[in-house]
């Protein structure tokens, strides 16, 4: 069965029209607040906050890849990292997290055991 000119028409507009999405939408998220959904930065674009433990000793510095294996950005780690913290480093009685941009620390206090 032959297909005539006045058919593929349209559909060279449908494949030219998706040809233009898959470029057009990574390329506006390029100037979004990174990392952005669907823009072409992914990983490199994945602000790392930097982990301070506060223990009866003084504070120590960890890095986030110590305790997250793999992180696509999706998860704020800030949400949920330093309860953990807490919980395997019984004695930590704080833990300050700075992310970037900010210079300013969070402070999340540890429950008392």
């Amino acid at each position: 069965m032959a297909v005539s000119q006045a058919s593929r028409s349209p559909i060279r507009y449908v494949v030219a029209a998706y040809l233009l999405l898959q470029m057009a939408i990574p390329a506006v998220q390029l100037v979004a607040q990174r990392p952005a959904r669907f823009g072409w930065q992914l990983f490199e674009a994945d602000p790392r906050a930097a982990y301070v433990l506060v223990d009866e000793v003084g504070p120590s510095t960890i890095e986030e890849s110590d305790f997250v294996v793999a992180s696509a950005g999706e998860l704020d780690a800030t949400s949920y990292l330093p309860a953990h913290l807490c919980s395997v480093v019984p004695e930590t009685r704080e833990v300050r997290f700075v992310l970037p941009p900010d210079s300013t620390p969070t402070v999340f206090p540890c429950e008392a055991p």
